[in-house]
């Protein structure tokens, strides 16, 4: 009767475990992120070699004081799951027998540190301290990777403080974009930023942060780049990764942050480059007459901080990291020179080729000595009357913005014929916080935020273009929670956020006069002008165009939204983890902007050209004073498209420890990727044949 009541009871117990797992599977969404805890296991026996069964197990972190305990089985065996990396001690406790200390080791991600202890007889008040214990090396999967700790990470020489570029000394990594690649500080805007693993494609790569995703899946890019000093360890799993790690080909790198622990610790590091400190270039030596080297500084600089907010219980981490890039010199712009001002086009007959104007006007009859062209060009009015947004050049007295000066036309007419700095600027201030909760010792709770505010741009030679300003913000956010049911029934819950944002080109006025109003200053009809400056002015025949097209390209804003659940089971000598993965991505952008929303009047010299084709094609800075736009486009609008995925995965996996120096694998992982959709039915595909949308 006890024995077949003791049956039912495992059987009820067996059924409500699998009941557990089913349920999370089936009704959590959950994402594909990845472990970046550790484990610990072993066997435990007495001096003749027999395992004991019920002795007390427990990991010492030995930076935040936190215990985690477990018990050994009946075969023996004990594991410790779902620990946070860092410097560890373990102590093994069982009646009868004497206490067992472990040396101090260093857990890393994914690894599972194996330390069979062998007790001796004596009493739990005495201990004994174990030299010589088994090696942790993980003989219990065949995953390939390469592990780089934060010492490793700190004295590595990364050029621009990119955490990607360490990863180039992986086996069998490399970079296609050589030097030039994998030195970004603002974020990955390039795919010269991502190495190649094992001949996969760098797209095919899979970068998380503490466990959530850190991928821009638009462009197939890294959405952040955390400060290496704030990184803990970096992982990458190149081959035979475990059944919980899915979604790409490629490699998978997996990046934690450090950790605050019962002492206060910090940092302040920074960093310089600076063209004082460099020779000049070949080419600019060799230059005739001799250029003086580019002005050139670059500053990278930050810190970091972790403590304590209650001992042994509540910790934080934070960092922060600023890059200042300038780079100066001076570039040239050709401007309509003062005597075309006034109508007098007479130079184009002395040019190398000679060029004579007709008026169309009157019949296309020719203007005698190209002279008395008239200004009817709004535009061409108002930038004529203010030299000090557009420089009058060619006359006695030129009048040229602040720091701008005129020179004599390389071609004797208009070209290069101004002078002005045109340096250009990256910057980019970012930052961590991580918090870590340990509320008993069955609950652990940890989150983080990061972020990033990355933007470049330039100051134009001429002002009145006005120059784009990219911008490339990063916000991720998540947290994991470890729930302990019993010794051998462990889960762990982790949600995340990650958002990345692309503008590029949006037009700035350093003049601080036009705004959104710019058109209707310079004489142009533009109804509900959204952007700064005036529609872009092209005009042919040599001369800097002015204005903007505001194209604005590539403005998108990615979402990730990650959910990830792992349940495991220690049952006799089986070790099975079961989860459910989800990843839900939103990309919204608007539809192509080729025109630009402020669009461009091209002049190009068609309406001041001999109607014959025989004396000449005319000139375009001639048909724009004379008000003769040969083109126009603009968009006008464009749709926001947004379009959505859902990647959903389930996992089983059981270690099989049939002896202590064998262990079996066996893992199943099923995939799903929904096709791509907008939600609104905003796009899809035509049948060219039928005509019909699909």
């Amino acid at each position: 009767m006890q024995l077949k009541k003791r049956g039912l009871m495992k059987t009820n117990y067996l059924r409500l475990v699998l009941g557990c797992a089913l349920t999370m599977m089936v009704c959590i969404s959950v994402a594909f992120g990845q472990t970046v805890t550790g484990s610990i296991t072993g066997v435990v026996t007495d001096p003749s070699g027999a395992v004991v069964s019920g002795a007390q197990v427990t990991a010492h972190n030995l930076d935040t004081g936190v215990d985690t305990a477990t018990s050994t089985n009946s075969t023996g065996l004990y594991r410790i799951e779902f620990l946070p990396i860092g410097r560890y001690q373990v102590s093994v406790q069982a009646k009868g027998f004497n206490l067992a200390n472990l040396p101090p080791f260093v857990l890393e991600v994914l690894q599972t540190a194996n330390f069979n202890v062998k007790l001796t007889v004596g009493s739990s008040t005495t201990t004994v301290n174990v030299s010589a214990a088994s090696p942790i090396l993980n003989t219990n999967d065949p995953t390939l990777d390469s592990t780089f700790t934060a010492n490793t990470i700190q004295n590595f020489p990364l050029n621009g403080l990119d955490f990607s570029s360490i990863t180039l000394y992986v086996p069998g990594a490399i970079d296609t974009a050589g030097t030039s690649g994998t030195q970004s500080f603002e974020r990955s805007t390039y795919f010269v930023d991502t190495p190649n693993f094992n001949g996969n494609r760098a797209q095919a790569n899979n970068y998380t942060l503490e466990g959530i995703d850190m991928n821009e899946d638009y462009n197939n890019l890294i959405s952040y780049s955390p400060a290496p000093e704030a990184l803990q360890e970096i992982q990458v799993i190149t081959a035979n990764s475990p059944a919980d790690y899915g979604n790409v080909a490629g490699a998978s790198v997996v990046n934690v942050l450090k950790s605050g622990t019962n002492h206060f610790h910090g940092s302040v590091y920074g960093y310089v480059q600076d063209y004082r400190f460099d020779a000049n270039s070949y080419g600019n030596k060799q230059s005739t007459p001799a250029s003086p080297i580019n002005p050139y500084s670059f500053a990278q600089f930050g810190g970091t901080v972790g403590g304590p907010i209650l001992h042994n219980k509540l910790f934080f981490f934070g960092d922060y990291l600023g890059a200042r890039w300038h780079k100066g010199g001076l570039n040239f712009a050709s401007v309509i020179p003062d005597a075309m001002r006034h109508g007098d086009f007479s130079a184009l007959l002395t040019a190398t080729n000679p060029i004579q104007l007709y008026d169309p006007e009157n019949g296309f009859a020719a203007y005698s000595g190209n002279l008395g062209v008239p200004i009817v060009n709004p535009v061409a009015k108002y930038l004529f009357a203010n030299p000090t947004l557009y420089p009058d050049c060619g006359a006695d007295n030129p009048v040229t913005p602040v720091g701008g000066r005129c020179l004599p036309p390389q071609d004797g007419i208009a070209q290069n014929n101004y002078q002005a700095p045109n340096p250009s600027y990256k910057e980019n201030n970012q930052g961590d916080i991580k918090i870590e909760y340990d509320r008993s010792d069955k609950d652990k709770i940890t989150g983080f935020y990061s972020m990033s505010t990355a933007f470049d741009g330039s100051v134009a030679v001429l002002a009145i273009s006005f120059p784009g300003l990219n911008y490339f913000p990063t916000w991720l956010l998540g947290s994991n929670w470890v729930h302990t049911f019993s010794p051998s029934l462990i889960n762990s819950a982790r949600v995340g956020f990650t958002r990345t944002k692309w503008s590029e080109g949006l037009p700035t006025d350093p003049t601080g006069i036009f705004g959104t109003s710019g058109d209707a200053k310079v004489g142009i009809t533009f109804l509900n002008q959204a952007y700064d400056g005036f529609t872009n002015q092209g005009i042919s025949g040599g001369v800097s165009s002015v204005g903007t097209p505001a194209y604005n390209g590539n403005n998108l804003i990615d979402n990730t939204f990650s959910y990830i659940n792992n349940l495991t089971w220690q049952h006799r000598l089986h070790f099975i983890s079961m989860g459910v993965q989800g990843m839900r991505y939103q990309n919204n952008y608007p539809t192509g902007n080729n025109a630009g929303y402020l669009g461009s009047l091209n002049y190009t010299g068609a309406f001041s050209a001999d109607p014959s084709g025989v004396n000449g094609g005319g000139y375009g800075v001639a048909d724009f004073v004379l008000d003769r736009v040969q083109s126009a486009q603009v968009t006008l609008s464009s749709i926001n498209v947004g379009q959505r995925q859902w990647r959903l995965a389930g996992f089983v996996n059981d270690d099989y420890k049939m002896r202590p120096n064998l262990t079996f694998n066996i893992g199943l992982r099923y995939e799903f990727d929904e096709p791509w959709f907008e939600h609104d039915n905003k796009t899809g595909n035509i049948d060219i044949a039928t005509g019909q949308v699909i």
